[in-house]
């Protein structure tokens, strides 16, 4: 696994990442768990691209790791992971509530954004339906 520098991260995600805030707001060790995360969730999801062997490979751009791991943090942010736990809806003091739609459990793999797949020279399959 490769090790990153939380600063660099920070510096890239903050100029580079529209939906930044969970990231930002975390402290280095947040950080370095999303980051963690992310890079051994891309390694799992594209083994073809993951070459440990070779030792003059980086593995995965940094940037992919950078922008998934973003996205990791907003989706593990405090409120969601409520929905992740199988929470429908709560409220805090009477005067905000929090109504989730959709919180069927999904895999890590299926938040990596589009962007990292172009990155990395693959295409995001899914399963489409068409009517006959």
């Amino acid at each position: 696994m490769a090790t990153y520098d939380t600063t660099a991260a920070t510096d890239y995600i903050r100029m580079n990442v529209l939906d930044s805030e969970d990231f930002l707001g975390a402290d280095d060790d947040r950080k370095t768990a999303l980051l963690n995360v992310a890079d051994r969730t891309l390694r799992q999801t594209f083994p073809d691209l993951d070459d440990e062997e070779d030792e003059d490979a980086d593995g995965f751009p940094a940037e992919a790791v950078y922008q998934f791991a973003a996205v990791l943090g907003a989706q593990y942010n405090a409120t969601m992971v409520q929905m992740r736990r199988g929470v429908s809806s709560f409220g805090v003091g009477g005067e905000i509530n929090f109504t989730f739609m959709d919180w069927k459990q999904r895999d890590l793999h299926d938040f990596i954004p589009a962007s990292v797949y172009a990155m990395l020279g693959k295409s995001k399959r899914g399963i489409k339906y068409t009517v006959l």
